[in-house]
């Protein structure tokens, strides 16, 4: 092309001459904004559920708490999803309740899922009294009852259920 006249004109194909690209646009993959949180305000998400640190409750004032938001005081399956828990729940600063009670001499969870995994503290649970539910927390709740060193927690007791204490909700998340 010509620059002083804008006439494209035929060249010899050796010469050297600058030259522009067309490059097509590029359908960006990563959306701007963040998808949608599958949970309701204030519950948290982890593993495909929504939970919610409830405070101040029985056992079966948390769990009829939890039940009025459709879910249920939260069962759990892995070391990991006992970690969250702890982290949302306050657990490192005071007991908090969760789905494991025992209604007929076998532990179960609310939600009827199968007992799939355990945490309980060393010597627990001992049913000490009727200590029908689960409450997680740390060893040292008071100074003569500490865990060996070797135990980190947090970790499980059974307790008795009219004590008040946090305690944590688990539901299904809304699909992503």
């Amino acid at each position: 092309m010509s620059l002083p006249t804008g006439v494209w004109t035929a060249q010899n194909c050796t010469l050297k001459l600058p030259y522009i690209c067309e490059v097509p646009p590029v359908h960006d993959p990563c959306p701007t904004t963040p998808p949608p949180n599958p949970c309701p305000s204030g519950w948290y998400y982890f593993g495909g559920y929504c939970y919610y640190p409830g405070s101040n409750a029985d056992w079966n004032t948390g769990n009829a708490d939890c039940q009025s938001s459709g879910a249920q005081l939260a069962s759990i399956h892995s070391d990991a999803e006992n970690d969250f828990i702890a982290k949302i729940s306050n657990a490192a600063n005071t007991f908090v309740w969760f789905g494991l009670y025992k209604p007929n001499g076998t532990w179960v969870w609310t939600d009827g899922t199968p007992v799939d995994y355990t945490n309980w503290m060393p010597g627990e649970p001992n049913g000490d009294g009727p200590e029908f539910c689960g409450e997680m927390g740390y060893c040292c709740y008071d100074s003569n009852d500490c865990c060996p060193s070797s135990y980190a927690g947090p970790g499980w007791n059974d307790y008795k259920c009219a004590f008040v204490r946090n305690y944590v909700c688990k539901k299904l998340a809304l699909s992503k």
